[in-house]
């Protein structure tokens, strides 16, 4: 028998509060015999709008995207059948006045676990390793650790301190490699999108791999 259906809206603004065109807005409703299905928004009208069917009295996650850039994904629980359900506006980016920057890695839904690294320059000298057990340090966050497959996880750096910034990936588990992972970054200072890098053409090994992407000296 066909899942019974609502339906949610909201909008999807930038970090000024201001309507972002087309946008993609992605649903999971997740089912209590296991898996889940997707619906949503392949890019949202001049005022950010949306309006998606998803499974009713569902557990339901979504995220919205635009060039490489990711919000924040969100959980809730959807309405009964046929019902009406607002979750308001979803943040796409930082306001265009704000001064930090965001490094953002999405993937597909294998491997299931790709961890974000960042090492940040100390004051004192020195540095300091984020990553999933070890989330904030100096001027920097790591939002989630993602273990499921397809992202986001978001680094969030709100102040730049003087040396090297050092950013990886680590496969930690999963079928497949970094080429078949549809793996992204994007880097984002600004509400500006200023790099997108995808994983190197070869000489991927699967398990415990690491893809070192930038250094940035700063």
């Amino acid at each position: 028998m066909a899942a019974t259906r609502c339906y949610v809206s909201g909008r999807v603004v930038d970090g000024d509060g201001l309507p972002v065109k087309g946008a993609r807005v992605t649903f999971k409703s997740f089912r209590r015999n296991g898996g889940y299905v997707t619906s949503g928004e392949t890019s949202t009208p001049a005022d950010g709008s949306f309006r998606v069917p998803v499974d009713a009295n569902a557990d339901i996650e979504f995220w919205a995207e635009k060039a490489g850039v990711v919000s924040a994904h969100h959980f809730d629980h959807a309405c009964e059948h046929n019902g009406e359900m607002v979750v308001g506006d979803i943040v796409l980016g930082l306001g265009g006045g704000s001064s930090a920057s965001q490094i953002t890695l999405t993937w597909g839904d294998e491997p299931r676990d790709l961890d974000s690294h960042l090492t940040v320059p100390l004051p004192a000298g020195g540095w300091e390793h984020l990553f999933y057990s070890h989330r904030t340090g100096t001027g920097a966050n790591l939002d989630t650790d993602d273990t499921d497959g397809d992202g986001p996880e978001i680094f969030t750096i709100s102040s730049i301190q003087d040396g090297r910034y050092r950013y990886s990936v680590h496969q930690y588990s999963g079928i497949g490699d970094f080429h078949s992972s549809e793996a992204r970054v994007s880097v984002v200072g600004g509400g500006i999108s200023y790099r997108i890098f995808t994983p190197p053409s070869s000489g991927a090994m699967g398990d415990d791999d690491v893809w070192r992407i930038f250094d940035l000296d700063c």
